[in-house]
C-alpha cells in the first residue's frame, strides 16, 4: 500500500468532499420525536413527561416540533448570547428561550410565522410557574 502524507490525505479528502457535498448537505438537521401543538405545551404535559425521567444519553429528552406559530414579542438577547421571545399559536402563547442563539436576533422579527423544534421546560418567575419552550431550532415559514 502506498504511504501518504497528511497533506496529501487532506487534499484527497477535500477533493472527494467537494465532489459529493453541496450546501444543503452541510445544513444540520434537528431530529424531532413528535408534533406538539402549543395548546398541549403545558405544565400537565411536563408532569406526564417527568414520568419518563431521568433523561440522559440512553434516554434523551423528547424534542417536539410545531408549525404556524407567530412571534408576538420581539426577540431580545440575554447576557449577550441567549435569545428570548414569545410565540402564539391559536389562543395559546408561550415564551421561548434559545440558548446560545443571541446571534440569531437579527433573523427573527415580530410577526414572523415560524416552525419550531423544542423541548419543554418550566419557568418560575415572581412565584408564577409556566411552561416554556427551549428551542433547538427555528425556521421562518
Amino acid at each position: 500500500m502506498e504511504e501518504m502524507s497528511a497533506d496529501e490525505l487532506r487534499r484527497r479528502l477535500n477533493d472527494h468532499a467537494a465532489g459529493v457535498l453541496n450546501d444543503e448537505a452541510l445544513v444540520p438537521i434537528v431530529e424531532t420525536d413528535y408534533t406538539l401543538p402549543l395548546k398541549l405545551a403545558s405544565l400537565e404535559t411536563l408532569a406526564e413527561l417527568s414520568r419518563l425521567e431521568p433523561f440522559g444519553p440512553g434516554n434523551p429528552q423528547p424534542v417536539f416540533e410545531t408549525y404556524g406559530a407567530q412571534v408576538v414579542q420581539a426577540p431580545r438577547v440575554l447576557k449577550d448570547k441567549h435569545l428570548k421571545f414569545r410565540v402564539q399559536q391559536a389562543s395559546r402563547w408561550l415564551d421561548c428561550l434559545w440558548w446560545g442563539a443571541g446571534h440569531r436576533a437579527q433573523d427573527v422579527f415580530l410577526g414572523d410565522r415560524v416552525s419550531l423544534a423544542f423541548t419543554l421546560s418550566e419557568n418560575t418567575y415572581n412565584g408564577n410557574t409556566q411552561a416554556q419552550l427551549i428551542l433547538k431550532d427555528l425556521k421562518i415559514e
